[in-house]
């Protein structure tokens, strides 16, 4: 009922070691990387807690190898264990048709020896935890995806605002430009239609030399603004056509101490 790891290990250790009277049950997990099991989840009545121990491999390779092959069996102390005593072990891999994703142990006294329906059930606890385990490892995975696609479709929004925003730029400044430049056209003809508002010639003249100079700088601006536009649109182009691998990379060989 659970897709929560912690719970579904916790529930199961909790519910063994109760239901079967034991001393204690644990249950470890794998890390294969590094070869090393973790007790995770512990219920124990008498012992001194061992969950967060972590337990190398390469350290008892004859039990590992045969947990890692999906074998289970139950073994005594020969020598007591400064902690525990002697005991009698039964030790269960958790395990599924992807490999093992750890153990799960019961633990009593040295004389007890585990019956075959003791071992059936720590069987079937231990394939219903790895399909549990399995299951809940998936919803996380599928979980981590769509947190990656809302941040991507995040950055696709945040994209298309800048996008928008430095395309809109040079389109209000070629407004602008061509506004002014409407001004400067339209004061020009004022000025020539009724030149007998200049009381000397050469303020005529400085007036149009002052219009040109006008029209120079907003038609330049208009010049420059319509190439920045061109340059934004043939960004976005080649960003689509990377992104769809229709066009090759092409990389030189650059000096850094010039950079």
């Amino acid at each position: 009922d659970s897709l929560d790891e912690k719970q579904i290990l916790q529930t199961a250790v909790q519910a063994l070691g109760e239901g079967l009277d034991v001393l204690s049950c644990n249950a470890a997990l794998y890390d294969l990387s590094s070869k090393t099991a973790i007790v995770h989840y512990e219920y124990t009545t008498s012992f001194t807690p061992v969950q967060g121990r972590v337990m190398s491999m390469d350290n008892a390779p004859w039990l590992y190898e045969q947990l890692l092959t999906g074998q289970y069996f139950q073994f005594c102390s020969l020598f007591p264990n400064p902690a525990r005593g002697r005991v009698s072990m039964l030790v269960c891999p958790i395990i599924d048709d992807n490999g093992v994703l750890g153990d799960l142990w019961l633990v009593n006294d040295a004389g007890y020896g585990f019956k075959e329906l003791e071992l059936r059930l720590m069987q079937q606890v231990t394939n219903q935890c790895a399909i549990a385990l399995r299951q809940a490892r998936l919803y996380q995975a599928s979980q981590s995806q769509v947190q990656e696609l809302k941040r991507l479709n995040q950055l696709k929004d945040d994209f298309l605002s800048t996008v928008s925003h430095e395309l809109r730029t040079p389109v209000a400044n070629v407004k602008l430009a061509t506004r002014m430049l409407g001004v400067t056209l339209a004061r020009r003809a004022e000025a020539f239609e009724d030149p007998e508002i200049f009381t000397q010639p050469t303020e005529l003249v400085a007036l149009d030399q002052q219009v040109r100079e006008k029209e120079l700088y907003y038609l330049k601006m208009l010049q420059d603004e319509c190439q920045r536009e061109i340059n934004l649109v043939n960004d976005l182009l080649d960003l689509q056509r990377l992104q769809e691998a229709q066009t090759a990379i092409a990389t030189e060989t650059i000096e850094l101490n010039e950079w």
